[in-house]
């Protein structure tokens, strides 16, 4: 499998940036891995980017206005779920593979911006600094991660809705210094959340056409409001908001 991958490798031979000579067949694959579930992941999060704003104007016109903020949520969680995974996936493929082919000593070099050790240089090595980033935003991934998870999120949304926003700016942009060509991916949702954002401060107003049965309930010793739809989804609102 990784010998009929090997042209998605670029950390192996021949490749001009291999980071060792030695890299065997384990090592072939793991590099496959991870090149194969960056791609994905950029894909996830440019869907999911795509759908973080309260009311998606371009999706209601797009859709002829039959899609709208309470279509969008659900893609935007199953898009965000799968491009943790696929992170998270990434990260551990090439955590392994540069222990495959340098032990310990070379993954300590190419994760982390140490003196470059294999050369006569003492400036810091450019990988080591850049796979940093990675594994920064692969830590983010953390506090992103557990609070979304349904039934954790429904009990305690207002951490939820504060450590997501925070998680997810961390993760975001340790990815684009990690990765750079990802912010192809990250830019058009946050144009859409910006343009979204000036329309609602400057009065402007969209929603859905479709109607949802929701039950309310004020979350003890908060002024927050847990919306719950009836298909199962959670919208959480401020007291401000809600009035």
């Amino acid at each position: 499998l990784a010998t009929g991958f090997d042209a998605a490798s670029n950390n192996c031979p021949p490749s001009e940036w291999a980071v060792d000579e030695g890299c065997d067949y384990a090592a072939r694959l793991m590099d496959v891995v991870g090149q194969l579930t960056a791609r994905i992941a950029r894909l996830d999060l440019g869907l999911s980017m795509l759908l973080i704003g309260r009311d998606p104007a371009w999706l209601l016109r797009a859709s002829g206005g039959h899609l709208g903020y309470a279509e969008a949520v659900p893609i935007h969680r199953t898009a965000g779920w799968w491009c943790a995974g696929q992170s998270a996936l990434h990260s551990v493929a090439y955590l392994l593979f540069y222990l495959q082919v340098d032990g310990w000593a070379g993954l300590w070099h190419y994760c982390f911006p140490t003196v470059a050790y294999l050369s006569d240089s003492t400036s810091i090595n450019s990988l080591g600094l850049v796979n940093f980033f990675g594994v920064v935003a692969f830590i983010a991934l953390i506090p992103l991660a557990i609070p979304a998870w349904p039934p954790l999120r429904r009990r305690v949304y207002q951490v939820f809705q504060r450590l997501h926003v925070a998680g997810a700016a961390v993760f975001v942009l340790c990815c684009a210094m990690h990765d750079l060509p990802i912010l192809l991916f990250a830019v058009p949702g946050l144009a859409a959340w910006y343009v979204e954002w000036r329309g609602r401060a400057g009065g402007g107003r969209c929603c859905s056409p479709h109607r949802l049965h929701a039950t309310a309930k004020l979350l003890p010793g908060t002024s927050w409001v847990e919306l719950t739809i009836a298909d199962g989804a959670g919208i959480g609102l401020s007291s401000r908001e809600a009035s």
